[in-house]
């Protein structure tokens, strides 16, 4: 989750925009899975940092720095 954000509530209001949120996936997860997997969808570009499982203080201190990381990746092979 985020921290508080701004919004405009005028525009809002004044173009009837109507605000739905959404938290994660459900069924979705599996099916994005098996498309990584498949390398149907290449997520290399978007990962900043990999670190080795025995850092993983390091990789949950560095994915909590958003100015600093996109996706930080735990690997487990060595």
């Amino acid at each position: 989750m985020t921290g508080d954000i701004t919004l405009p509530l005028n525009a809002i209001v004044g173009k009837e925009l109507k605000l739905i949120g959404s938290q994660r996936f459900d069924t979705e997860f599996a099916l994005a899975l098996k498309l990584v997997a498949a390398r149907w969808i290449d997520v290399r570009p978007i990962i900043s940092h990999r670190f080795p499982i025995d850092e993983a203080v390091q990789a949950f201190e560095q994915a909590g720095d958003r100015s600093a990381a996109c996706k930080v990746q735990l690997t487990f092979l060595p």
